[in-house]
């Protein structure tokens, strides 16, 4: 947020964007302003980028030690 942000990493930005996108990025993350909108969707990516990392780890660390079994491919026979 930016009540919360150190003053010296703010910086002005003028860009061209889809109001319908932020209008729909307020609604669904409840914020009251359209930089706070913005500010908590990129949050949000980081933090799914994060989950995505943890998480394909630990599908390598299953895939491993053969504790997973696609059920797309056959088995061995």
């Amino acid at each position: 947020m930016v009540a919360t942000a150190k003053k010296s990493l703010l910086r002005r930005k003028n860009m061209i964007l889809d109001q319908h996108k932020i209008d729909r990025a307020k609604k669904l993350l409840g914020a009251s302003t359209e930089t706070e909108a913005i500010t908590r969707a990129l949050d949000a990516i980081s933090d799914l980028a994060q989950f995505r990392t943890e998480t394909d780890a630990g599908i390598a660390t299953l895939v491993g030690r053969g504790g997973f079994q696609d059920p797309f491919v056959p088995s061995p026979t």
